[in-house]
């Protein structure tokens, strides 16, 4: 007994110990999350006032080690679960980046809803699944529905909200816009990346590469991103949104849903590894990437494949949403799967993109980040919202706050609602209803929850007439007879 008790003691000890010696939760002690209820910085408290922007800046420059950071930082998010910087951007790249990182919080909401069916659920969007990663998903822990394949898309949602119940810690994001700006080591020449495809005919969009600490536990996860990436052709998410509701045979097919910037960037975050994302890391080697392929690997080797290829849950989290965004019941499938007259409709589409990754830093890089336990912030911050609220692009599909504040020259859309905000009135006309409101977000998972047979259209569109939030919402619900 006493040596239990002894080696309790010791045990309790030696943590508390590592936990009082460990650099302060993502940032020094002035980074340090705040109450979301605190005035802004520069504004008193009382005797102690809040830091301001300056002091923060002061503070994370101060150490002689962080002098080969760049100088160009710009803070991304607001008390983030993983907090981005952004490299070398300029005024038209910011709010392009910001809008992608808040839609790929959007997919990963919406993928967050799916519910293998089990002992006490029939399930949810499990078509989703079994076309894009496998069959063997609804098998993902039939009695709570926290399996595997399930843990990797909380932890997904966790690093880009503040609210849930799990977030990475001591782990950043830099995001480069610009590969000349990403630093190389002297005398080393550095690779372009962006114009080595891994597969001939692509055009990289982005590639990403981790870079451990030698602090215990400590990491940043690095994303540079090419000039495809910026190109007008690969739209934002809420384009695409607008452009499908205006032509229902874009809801059906896959395809068009690639060329969209929130998708690379979430495609990038499921090849960081199991402390942030993915568990097994996504590295499949040759990495699968056009639709009717990802459909046939998760048809040939189910989850076993799929589950290693990152676009087979970038796809996967692209169906729900757009099912969920469109009341659908059945996710939008590869155009060589879709009807002729689905196909004709929807016209060639051409997929010449990849993401690309590395499971270690190239040789070339230079981390400007120093690895020790002092100096892990960067540098040059330019703005620091240690308190205000978040705003993101477009609202998500669940009740978490996205992390990404406006820049400076925000995108001309609309304003999501927060967990701690009040709801985007309704929309005036049912013929384009908001999707973004709360109440089609909340008419949406009602639908998505429906207990309605896959061939009864009447019962989903009655059930749609009968719910107050689909009716404050504005949708007109006989458009969905027949989808």
């Amino acid at each position: 007994m006493n040596f239990r008790f002894n080696l309790s003691l010791f045990i309790s000890g030696f943590f508390a110990s590592t936990i009082l010696a460990a650099p302060q939760e993502r940032g020094s002690s002035l980074l340090k999350r705040q109450d979301p209820d605190a005035p802004l910085s520069g504004t008193s408290t009382g005797p102690t006032p809040t830091p301001t922007v300056s002091s923060v800046v002061s503070a994370a420059t101060r150490e002689p080690s962080d002098s080969r950071k760049p100088p160009d930082a710009t803070v991304t998010a607001n008390r983030a679960a993983m907090t981005p910087y952004l490299y070398g951007c300029d005024s038209t790249q910011k709010p392009k980046v910001n809008q992608a990182w808040n839609e790929a919080s959007m997919l990963a909401d919406a993928h967050a809803k799916w519910k293998p069916p089990g002992w006490f659920t029939s399930g949810s969007y499990q078509a989703a699944m079994d076309m894009y990663l496998g069959t063997d998903s609804k098998n993902d822990d039939p009695w709570f529905g926290t399996g595997p394949l399930k843990q990797n898309i909380n932890r997904q949602q966790g690093i880009h909200t503040t609210n849930e119940d799990w977030s990475p810690y001591w782990s950043y994001v830099y995001i480069y816009c610009d590969e000349s700006k990403v630093p190389a080591k002297p005398n080393k020449p550095k690779d372009d990346e962006c114009s080595r495809p891994n597969t001939p005919g692509k055009k990289v969009m982005a590639y990403t590469f981790p870079d451990d600490g030698s602090i215990f536990g400590w990491n940043a996860k690095y994303v540079v991103l090419c000039p495809r990436f910026f190109d007008d052709e690969i739209l934002t998410l809420e384009q695409q949104t607008n452009n499908a509701k205006q032509d229902k045979s874009i809801q059906q097919v896959m395809d068009p849903w690639r060329k969209i910037k929130a998708r690379s960037l979430f495609h990038e975050t499921y090849h960081w590894g199991p402390a942030e994302v993915s568990d097994p890391i996504c590295n499949r080697s040759p990495e699968i990437y056009d639709a009717g392929k990802v459909a046939q690997l998760a048809s040939s080797e189910n989850v076993a494949g799929s589950k290693t290829n990152a676009e087979s849950w970038a796809q996967a989290a692209m169906a729900c949403y757009v099912m969920q965004t469109f009341n659908l019941k059945t996710p939008p499938v590869p155009q060589s799967q879709a009807s002729l007259a689905i196909q004709m409709a929807v016209g060639n589409v051409t997929d010449d993109i990849e993401e690309k990754f590395f499971d270690t830093a190239p040789d070339w890089f230079d981390s400007p980040v120093a690895l020790d336990a002092n100096a892990y912030a960067p540098s040059g911050v330019d703005t620091l919202d240690v308190g205000g609220s978040t705003t993101s692009t477009m609202s998500a599909t669940s009740s978490s706050s996205s992390t990404m504040p406006s820049t400076e020259t925000p995108p001309p859309t609309s304003t999501s609602s927060s967990s701690s905000s009040s709801s985007v009135a309704p929309p005036t006309s049912t013929s384009t209803p908001d999707m973004s409101s709360s109440q089609c977000t909340t008419c949406t998972n009602n639908l998505g929850a429906s207990n309605c047979s896959a061939d009864d259209d009447q019962c989903l569109v009655d059930q749609c007439k009968n719910d107050t939030n689909c009716q404050q919402c504005g949708i007109n619900c006989d458009q969905y007879a027949n989808l």
